[in-house]
């Protein structure tokens, strides 16, 4: 709750933070912010193409996301591995199936991401989640599998 409040805060004093770094899209090349993803509930998972963690956690998201995505809720799987590039993610999403956003975090990225959460959230196998609410503020972080089931209550719990 303090990584979200002090978040928060830097927001409302107008400094640039980790909401307000780009990204893009490793389909489409699109690229957006965190910050212009803010009035819907977003989902974060740091993860890597190598992580047979990763994989399982999205097979289960997967199955979830047609209502993931019938509730407007935003799911990013953030690749955090340096050795890995968007083609190699867009690739990767597109042999499994997985029909929601990957993109490749930035080395500015990753680095507000451990500042905030600590080293663990840029550990891959331990599949970390991110759970913004619609005013971006953290309402949800763990590790850990969650089913699709789990998944949903989550994100509904942070739209509420």
């Amino acid at each position: 709750a303090d990584a979200a409040a002090s978040t928060a805060a830097e927001a409302q004093a107008g400094e640039a933070t980790w909401l307000d770094i780009e990204l893009s899209d490793a389909e489409t090349g699109e690229t957006y912010t965190l910050a212009n993803l803010t009035g819907n509930v977003v989902a974060i998972e740091p993860m890597a193409i190598w992580c047979t963690n990763c994989k399982r956690q999205q097979d289960n998201v997967k199955t979830a996301f047609p209502e993931i995505e019938a509730s407007g809720v935003t799911y990013i799987s953030l690749g955090i591995d340096p050795g890995e590039n968007p083609d190699a993610l867009a690739t990767y999403a597109e042999r499994n199936g997985f029909e929601w956003t990957f993109s490749q975090s930035s080395s500015e990225f990753s680095r507000a991401l451990s500042d905030l959460f600590g080293p663990q959230i840029l550990s891959a196998p331990s599949t970390p989640l991110i759970v913004l609410d619609p005013s971006g503020e953290v309402a949800f972080q763990d590790f850990g599998f969650h089913d699709s089931e789990k998944l949903l209550g989550i994100l509904e719990e942070a739209a509420a």
